[in-house]
């Protein structure tokens, strides 16, 4: 509405100073000329709002805008996955050298982990798995993964062939 206003200020505008060019100019040739070129501006104080309102420049933001949307979706989803590969990562290698020092080496580590709605990452679950004649290091490799990451529920299991 604010925009029809202006317009229309406009162009009362545009027809005063185009009246008090016209009662100051002199009677001659140069009337016409002066009519022709007042008629112009006049015709220019009309059209130029109006082209100003531009209904596919709308269009084409809104469309932008869901596009820029469903990119910083797909850009948030893409941090997510980052972030849990690197905590995988992380505590893969840490439950690694923990079990390193008490001379237990792992064949495979697995780690599940979940990223919550809030953002924060939940451990769900660690899996060992040892070299075949590992089997008293067992019950040592549960308890030294627990008391140092501090994860309930871990499950160490030999290597089958």
């Amino acid at each position: 509405m604010g925009q029809i206003h202006k317009w229309t200020f406009v162009l009362c505008l545009a027809v005063l100073i185009c009246s008090i060019f016209e009662m100051t100019s002199p009677n001659g040739k140069m009337q016409n000329v002066l009519r022709f070129v007042l008629g112009i501006f006049l015709l220019c104080a009309i059209i130029v709002p109006i082209s100003d309102v531009n209904f596919k420049n709308t269009y084409f933001k809104k469309i932008n805008l869901q596009k820029t949307n469903q990119q910083e979706t797909e850009l948030k989803q893409e941090v997510e996955n980052q972030t849990l590969n690197l905590a995988k990562k992380r505590l893969k290698d840490l439950a690694a050298n923990t079990l390193l020092q008490e001379n237990i080496e792992a064949e495979e580590i697995e780690i599940f982990m979940d990223i919550k709605e809030e953002g924060s990452i939940s451990i769900k679950k660690i899996r060992v798995i040892l070299e075949k004649r590992s089997e008293e290091k067992i019950n040592k490799a549960k308890g030294v993964l627990k008391k140092e990451l501090g994860i309930e529920d871990i499950e160490v299991s030999l290597k089958l062939d």
